[in-house]
């Protein structure tokens, strides 16, 4: 039993990596650059 769980939590990361990889990140980069727009467009940041 402790064996298949190892090998299903690896699998399971492995599988979550992939896949914020994909549709996560370049969400987070869409945010991280419209944050980027808007601080140089009032010279601001809030937060």
């Amino acid at each position: 039993m402790g064996i298949g769980q190892f090998l299903v939590v690896f699998a399971f990361s492995w599988a979550f990596g992939r896949f914020s990889a994909r549709a996560i990140d370049p969400l987070a980069e869409r945010i991280r650059a419209r944050g980027r727009e808007e601080e140089t467009v009032s010279g601001r940041v809030i937060g």
